[in-house]
Protein backbone atom coordinates (compact mmCIF):
# COMPACT_ATOMS: atom_id res chain seq x y z
CA UNK A 1 0.00 0.00 0.00
CA UNK A 2 1.22 3.59 -0.62
CA UNK A 3 0.56 6.45 1.29
CA UNK A 4 -1.45 8.82 -1.04
CA UNK A 5 -1.78 12.74 -0.01
CA UNK A 6 -4.39 15.08 -0.53
CA UNK A 7 -2.18 17.98 -0.72
CA UNK A 8 1.55 17.98 -0.05
CA UNK A 9 1.63 18.81 3.83
CA UNK A 10 -1.33 16.01 4.50
CA UNK A 11 -1.94 12.34 4.16
CA UNK A 12 -5.38 10.53 3.28
CA UNK A 13 -5.89 6.43 3.38
CA UNK A 14 -3.35 4.15 1.73
CA UNK A 15 -4.32 3.25 -1.53
CA UNK A 16 -3.11 -0.15 -3.42
CA UNK A 17 0.04 0.06 -6.26
CA UNK A 18 -1.02 -2.66 -8.50
CA UNK A 19 0.97 -3.71 -11.57
CA UNK A 20 -1.75 -6.43 -12.13
CA UNK A 21 -4.50 -3.58 -13.41
CA UNK A 22 -4.28 -2.01 -16.25
CA UNK A 23 -6.67 0.81 -15.68
CA UNK A 24 -6.25 3.01 -12.66
CA UNK A 25 -9.52 2.85 -10.67
CA UNK A 26 -11.38 4.61 -7.91
CA UNK A 27 -14.15 4.02 -5.29
CA UNK A 28 -16.91 6.10 -5.68
CA UNK A 29 -17.49 6.85 -2.37
CA UNK A 30 -14.30 7.76 -1.33
CA UNK A 31 -13.79 9.61 -4.48
CA UNK A 32 -16.31 11.56 -3.17
CA UNK A 33 -14.46 13.32 -0.61
CA UNK A 34 -11.86 14.29 -2.98
CA UNK A 35 -11.86 17.72 -5.36
CA UNK A 36 -12.59 15.45 -8.88
CA UNK A 37 -14.13 16.27 -11.99
CA UNK A 38 -16.19 13.83 -13.83
CA UNK A 39 -16.07 13.02 -17.58
CA UNK A 40 -19.10 10.76 -18.52
CA UNK A 41 -17.58 7.88 -20.85
CA UNK A 42 -18.84 5.17 -22.81
CA UNK A 43 -20.59 2.78 -20.50
CA UNK A 44 -17.91 -0.60 -19.80
CA UNK A 45 -17.42 -3.52 -17.41
CA UNK A 46 -14.21 -4.16 -15.06
CA UNK A 47 -13.40 -6.85 -13.24
CA UNK A 48 -11.64 -6.06 -9.86
CA UNK A 49 -11.42 -9.19 -7.16
CA UNK A 50 -14.67 -7.70 -5.98
CA UNK A 51 -15.85 -8.39 -9.09
CA UNK A 52 -17.71 -7.18 -12.06
CA UNK A 53 -19.08 -3.58 -12.13
CA UNK A 54 -20.09 -1.18 -14.90
CA UNK A 55 -18.45 2.01 -15.01
CA UNK A 56 -19.60 5.13 -16.76
CA UNK A 57 -17.39 7.40 -15.67
CA UNK A 58 -13.85 8.43 -15.52
CA UNK A 59 -12.68 10.88 -12.56
CA UNK A 60 -9.84 12.91 -12.66
CA UNK A 61 -8.39 14.27 -9.53
CA UNK A 62 -5.03 15.62 -8.08
CA UNK A 63 -2.84 13.53 -5.58
CA UNK A 64 0.67 13.37 -3.46
CA UNK A 65 3.19 10.70 -3.17
CA UNK A 66 6.43 10.70 -1.08
CA UNK A 67 8.24 9.27 -3.95
CA UNK A 68 12.14 8.95 -4.42
CA UNK A 69 14.43 9.87 -7.85
CA UNK A 70 15.84 7.01 -10.09
CA UNK A 71 19.66 7.49 -8.42
CA UNK A 72 17.28 6.36 -4.58
CA UNK A 73 17.20 10.06 -3.78
CA UNK A 74 14.32 11.23 -1.85
CA UNK A 75 11.93 13.56 -4.42
CA UNK A 76 10.12 14.61 -1.29
CA UNK A 77 6.53 14.65 -2.71
CA UNK A 78 5.63 14.43 -5.65
CA UNK A 79 2.42 15.08 -7.46
CA UNK A 80 0.42 13.98 -9.88
CA UNK A 81 -3.17 14.42 -11.69
CA UNK A 82 -4.90 11.17 -13.11
CA UNK A 83 -7.77 9.69 -14.36
CA UNK A 84 -9.48 6.64 -12.92
CA UNK A 85 -12.35 4.74 -13.81
CA UNK A 86 -15.21 5.26 -11.42
CA UNK A 87 -16.36 1.72 -9.81
CA UNK A 88 -19.81 1.29 -7.20
CA UNK A 89 -17.89 -1.26 -5.29
CA UNK A 90 -14.14 -1.90 -4.37
CA UNK A 91 -12.51 -3.31 -1.98
CA UNK A 92 -10.00 -0.79 -2.23
CA UNK A 93 -10.13 3.01 -2.13
CA UNK A 94 -8.03 2.96 -5.48
CA UNK A 95 -6.02 0.85 -7.98
CA UNK A 96 -3.09 2.51 -9.73
CA UNK A 97 -2.23 -0.27 -12.12
CA UNK A 98 -0.53 -0.10 -15.60
CA UNK A 99 -2.40 3.15 -17.15
CA UNK A 100 -0.75 5.30 -14.41
CA UNK A 101 2.75 4.09 -13.60
CA UNK A 102 3.70 3.63 -17.55
CA UNK A 103 2.72 7.43 -18.63
CA UNK A 104 4.40 8.43 -15.22
CA UNK A 105 7.17 6.13 -15.57
CA UNK A 106 6.86 4.81 -12.43
CA UNK A 107 8.17 1.58 -10.50
CA UNK A 108 6.71 0.50 -7.23
CA UNK A 109 9.16 -0.20 -4.27
CA UNK A 110 7.16 -2.84 -2.65
CA UNK A 111 9.79 -2.97 0.38
CA UNK A 112 10.20 0.87 0.89
CA UNK A 113 6.47 1.72 -0.48
CA UNK A 114 7.56 4.14 -2.17
CA UNK A 115 7.23 4.76 -5.96
CA UNK A 116 10.32 5.23 -7.88
CA UNK A 117 9.82 7.89 -10.66
CA UNK A 118 12.58 8.85 -13.60
CA UNK A 119 11.29 11.45 -15.07
CA UNK A 120 11.69 13.69 -11.30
Amino acid sequence: MLQLRRRAETHLPKICGDSGCSRPIVYRTWLETLDYTIENKKPGIIKSISGWDSVTGSATFTFYFDSVRSDGSSARVAKFTDPAWVMNKLEAKALLGNGFFGPYRCDILISRRQLQCYDL
